[in-house]
């Protein structure tokens, strides 16, 4: 990220308001997407951010509409540089633990439009955007730059996430924000311990099962279990991130335990998400090391997010509207408003370690107790599972995502 070399100094308060702002984000908007069917992905580090810079030029109902459903109280002035240590921090982090982080945003401005000082220096310093012009009357040519930036900010794990059709004559603007981590475990999985094994698709009376590569390990982790569920943390090298997965439990290989009561076409894991909030996360995350035989499937998974729907239900409804948007904090020559909002997601799980990308772009358009035992725990997750990817001592989620089929990416 390009940032300032000195990034400013910000209370320590401040910073933890973003760590809870951000956390709090991230399961609001998994509880709207979570009725999508299938594997899902998404980053809400890279969204939130990408909602800062928006922010930042938000004004009137529009900008108080934005701090509510983004968990904020910090006045601007305080919020940016709380955000820049914030981003700073987990590059730095990811640095010294020998993992790769990489955050970077960047604004796109259709030739001519002029954009306010304020907005363009709050941005540059905070973000470390570098204004790009772009002809938007030339749409394809405008999709192509845009999708190469951000292919080249991933690694070339996300790409296309813009298409010519977003863009005509009103297009004035587009924020985006890339996230890429790679980060290998600290106790890497063995490729001979990896063997086919049977993962079952819904924790339903069928059984349906695939046979998927489940690989394998004995470790001292951090555990934890309740009634309901089984949790683990699996640190990469440098333990300062971790993925954190959660298994609903089963009874045995053929059939899920009834932990609720269950309505036709319900599964365990989907009962299990409506109690998955920030309280519960912060209360189950494991925290206790123990001696666990783990079993994870290698997977692959994508995802798409059109974002403008579920940021409606998160309750921010006047971006999105040509007459009543108020983005006077970009420009005061036009009305403008949020015409689109996208993301586009992707991890690889395999007995190295983990990759994982994500791309977020908003196109801002003219308006008219601990007990020792002699045999390790067992966590095979063979089934469906959540599972996080965190900077650890601080819960920073930086991708969040379920498995229902690890052979669908």
């Amino acid at each position: 990220m390009n940032l300032n070399q000195n990034v400013k100094e910000v209370p320590r308060i401040n910073l933890f308001e973003i760590n809870q702002a951000t956390n709090k984000f991230a399961f609001d908007l998994y509880k709207q997407v979570q009725s999508d069917k299938g594997n899902l992905f998404f980053s809400p580090a890279s969204i939130i951010t990408a909602l800062a810079m928006v922010y930042a030029g938000a004004r009137g109902k529009t900008e108080i509409e934005l701090a509510k459903a983004l968990n904020l109280t910090l006045r601007q002035e305080d919020l940016h540089p709380a955000f820049a240590k914030w981003i700073s921090e987990l590059i730095e982090d990811a640095n010294q633990s020998r993992n790769q982080l990489n955050i970077a945003n960047s604004l796109w401005g259709r030739k001519g439009f002029e954009i306010l000082p304020t907005f363009l220096n709050l941005l540059t310093e905070n973000y470390g955007t570098e204004l790009k012009e772009i002809d938007f009357d030339l749409p394809s040519e405008a999709a192509e730059q845009i999708n190469n930036w951000v292919a080249q900010q991933t690694e070339n794990k996300i790409r296309d996430i813009t298409n010519p059709e977003m863009f005509d004559s009103l297009t004035r603007l587009i924020l985006a924000n890339a996230i890429y981590f790679k980060g290998a475990w600290k106790s890497p999985f063995e490729e001979y311990d990896t063997h086919d094994a049977p993962f079952t698709l819904e924790a339903d009376s069928s059984g349906q099962t695939v046979q998927v590569p489940l690989m394998s390990i004995e470790e001292e982790i951090n555990y934890s279990e309740g009634e309901d569920y089984q949790a683990i943390e699996l640190p990469y090298v440098g333990d300062k991130f971790s993925m954190i997965i959660f298994l609903p439990k089963k009874e045995n290989v053929s059939g899920f335990k009834q932990l609720f009561s269950k309505r036709d076409g319900e599964n365990t894991l989907e009962k299990f998400e409506q109690t998955f909030t920030l309280e519960n996360f912060t209360g189950w995350r494991p925290k206790h090391t123990e001696k666990v035989k783990v079993y994870v499937p290698k997977f692959k998974v994508s995802a798409d997010l059109e974002l403008v729907t579920v940021l409606r239900e998160l309750g921010i409804t006047d971006a999105f509207s040509p007459d009543d948007a108020n983005f006077a904090g970009i420009s005061d020559k036009e009305p403008l408003y949020i015409s689109n909002a996208l993301h586009k997601a992707w991890v690889e799980v395999n007995e190295e370690g983990t990759e994982a990308a994500a791309s977020t772009i908003f196109a801002v358009a003219l308006g008219l107790a601990m007990t020792t035992i002699p045999q390790p725990k067992i966590f095979r997750a063979d089934h469906p599972f959540l599972f996080l990817i965190c900077r650890k001592y601080t819960n920073n989620i930086l991708f969040m995502g379920r498995v229902m089929n690890p052979l669908e990416s």
